[in-house]
């Protein structure tokens, strides 16, 4: 099932956070030496949330593009079904 992703920023903190879901504390969590710290589903090793640690240092260093360490794919909401690839790659 497809979810909606949220994308906030915490000024204060510098952080931006990307999730799909709330944070939970049975979440494995794991931080890189880039200070991005991602969340993952026990159960499936899906990443579900995804904090950038000093974000708007970060991305005026870099200029104006950030990569982040995971792939991932987008389709429009009004969408009924993800695409093809993707439904490909669930059932593998």
């Amino acid at each position: 099932m497809a979810t909606r992703v949220r994308v906030s920023y915490d000024k204060e903190g510098d952080v931006l956070h990307i999730d799909v879901a709330v944070p939970y504390a049975e979440q494995e969590t794991d931080i890189n030496d880039d200070w991005i710290v991602t969340r993952t589903n026990p159960e499936t090793g899906a990443v579900e949330n995804v904090e950038i640690i000093g974000f708007s240092r970060r991305f005026q260093e870099l200029g104006d593009e950030l990569e982040l360490p995971f792939y991932g794919e987008f389709w429009p909401v009004a969408s009924a079904a993800p695409p093809r690839s993707l439904r490909a790659a669930a059932n593998e």
